[in-house]
């Protein structure tokens, strides 16, 4: 990846994409710097293109199967970027995407009123697809030790009861970034085996490491602790494919499988659309070179957002992120309310950013923000953000 094409990415504006034409139906403004959904500015893979062009002209997209390419494809990647020899056999598919997965697996797995562990701050998604199937959330909030976030093991195994069925793990987690280590995974998994607990481990972001780091897939630890668990991963966030989704579960119950297969295949969810599942298996073969170098910027991003903003405003928390794209800022020690904050934010920095609120009713004050984005713009956003914030704190002495 020409490092040309990061600083200049293609002008998104007027292309019907959620995150940019999207600001005035969600924020009310259409004049914003748009870091708050989780998708790139930059461009997809060449060869993703390439192979994406080159199927077109064949002009016929009907219905598609999918090749022992593509599953190879996946295998090959786990096996060489992560060190994770998977077993064809123990591969689950679900076109329409993760969301739709994790969905599913709650209403297979869970019947209504039974609880489902879920840590704090959570994805948004990851709590709808709880208590919008009738099961109740059953928070596990994060322990913020300044700006670390860690599991709180003693919390969880006190709040635990026999309707506790399922716990849904982010991993890496959103927002705050963290890579959760083999031994805090191995915690949890005793808890979840001593209590019978089924983990479903989304991992969309286990792709997005930053230099240094190593995610351990969840579902190493639960073979080893003979738990039953699923694996979430997908191409869609690794190499900006969210409009292209493809998703691939990995578990070795037998019963999990059946029971999921089984539903694919009556809801006919279980056909690949062609191009979708081109693209995933072109970017899992070919995109090593272009994910390298798009997490090399992305890390520059975050050093310079921490730079800019720990020599404007030192009181404001921002996470120690060890992965993904995003950055979790803790803006309370500012001393504005939230919804000011958001005011501000919006009206006057004139950048959209996802609310704390969004990952739970506990996090006012908090910001995420995306900076999958050109480093001019996130400077540009970076300087109207201190530029608010900094006047309105002097203005309220």
């Amino acid at each position: 990846m020409n490092i040309d094409r990061l600083n200049n990415p293609p002008n998104r504006r007027g292309t019907d994409n959620y995150k940019w034409d999207g600001c005035k139906e969600t924020f009310g403004h259409d004049d914003l710097i748009p870091l708050w959904v989780a998708d790139m500015d930059f461009p997809c893979p060449d060869e993703v293109i390439g192979a994406l062009t080159q199927r077109l002209e064949h002009r016929v997209l009907g219905y598609a199967k999918r090749s022992s390419s593509y599953v190879r494809a996946i295998r090959d990647w786990l096996q060489q970027r992560h060190g994770w020899s998977v077993n064809e056999a123990d591969m689950l598919f679900c076109p329409p995407g993760p969301i739709q997965a994790i969905n599913t697996l709650v209403t297979l797995l869970s019947q209504p009123g039974d609880e489902i562990v879920v840590q704090m701050p959570a994805y948004t998604p990851l709590v709808n697809v709880i208590s919008g199937n009738g099961r109740k959330v059953l928070e596990n909030p994060l322990i913020q030790d300044g700006n670390d976030y860690r599991f709180d093991f003693e919390q969880l195994k006190e709040a635990l009861s026999d309707k506790t069925k399922l716990l849904i793990l982010c991993s890496p987690h959103n927002p705050t970034g963290r890579v959760w280590s083999e031994e805090e995974l191995s915690t949890l998994a005793e808890i979840c085996r001593q209590q019978q607990i089924t983990v479903i481990s989304d991992e969309v972001h286990a792709d997005l490491l930053l230099p240094g780091q190593q995610h351990t897939h969840f579902g190493k630890i639960a073979r080893r602790y003979q738990i039953p668990a699923v694996t979430v991963i997908s191409p869609c966030k690794t190499f900006n494919l969210a409009g292209l989704p493809q998703c691939t579960l990995i578990t070795d119950s037998a019963e999990i499988k059946a029971k999921f297969k089984a539903h694919m295949d009556i809801s006919q969810l279980n056909l690949d659309p062609p191009l979708n599942a081109l693209a995933a298996e072109t970017a899992y073969r070919c995109g090593a070179p272009w994910l390298n170098a798009v997490m090399a910027y992305i890390n520059d991003n975050h050093r310079l957002l921490r730079k800019e903003l720990q020599r404007a405003l030192p009181q404001i928390g921002i996470s120690r992120a060890q992965a993904t794209y995003l950055a979790w800022l803790d803006l309370r020690p500012l001393g504005i309310a939230h919804a000011k904050l958001k005011r501000i934010l919006l009206e006057e920095a004139k950048v959209a950013l996802y609310e704390g609120t969004e990952f739970g009713q506990a996090y006012e004050g908090f910001f995420r923000v995306n900076l999958a984005c050109s480093t001019h713009l996130l400077q540009q956003a970076l300087s109207q953000i201190v530029a608010a914030l900094t006047l309105a704190r002097e203005s309220s002495k």
